[in-house]
């Protein structure tokens, strides 16, 4: 049996990774998981994004950063890697 009530909530919250974060044992982990949290709630809740908007957003900054990335790599003559041909299949019905 545990000997101290903290511990016997550990044991009862599973006693892994989670317990410690609930627990705030792993104090960074849980501090970032809940900052996490509350920027998710205000982009949804306060500013009013959608998902489909914060996804549009997500895959443009990404299209920008791979961009910004190729040009500087050829510019810094860094590796980088090629994509040759990329090719969409439309099925039309």
């Amino acid at each position: 049996m545990p000997s101290s009530p903290t511990t016997l909530l550990h044991a009862i919250l599973g006693g892994g990774q989670v317990a410690d974060i609930v627990l705030w044992r792993k104090k960074k982990l849980s501090a970032m998981l809940v900052g996490g949290v509350v920027v998710i709630w205000l982009l949804f809740e306060a500013v009013g994004y959608t998902f489909v908007t914060l996804l549009s957003h997500f895959c443009i900054s990404l299209m920008l950063l791979l961009l910004a990335w190729h040009k500087l790599s050829t510019f810094f003559n860094w590796y980088y890697s090629i994509i040759d041909k990329i090719s969409i299949l439309c099925l039309v019905n």
